[in-house]
């Protein structure tokens, strides 16, 4: 694994807090690809809500689960029938 430094953030206000947290997302990233996430193709899938909806689940964060569940049971039944 190749050494890294620290270097001073840009922003002043944080210091090297954010050089950290991105030391921290780069090193999970690396055992995610090197060690959890199989080798071969991995389907990524992108979720983007409409500009009304991403505002009423702002307003109502309690939505945001069965909406979710909605979501997951699609792409799971898309799955399940590409694989059939």
């Amino acid at each position: 694994m190749p050494t890294r430094s620290a270097w001073p953030s840009p922003d002043k206000r944080r210091g090297l807090l954010s050089t950290y947290g991105t030391q921290c997302m780069t090193e999970t990233g690396v055992h995610l690809v090197d060690h959890v996430i199989p080798r071969g193709a991995v389907r990524q899938w992108v979720l983007s809500f409409s500009i009304p909806l991403r505002f009423l689940l702002a307003v109502h964060p309690q939505l945001l689960s069965p909406v979710l569940r909605v979501v997951n049971r699609a792409i799971w039944s898309f799955m399940n029938k590409q694989a059939d």
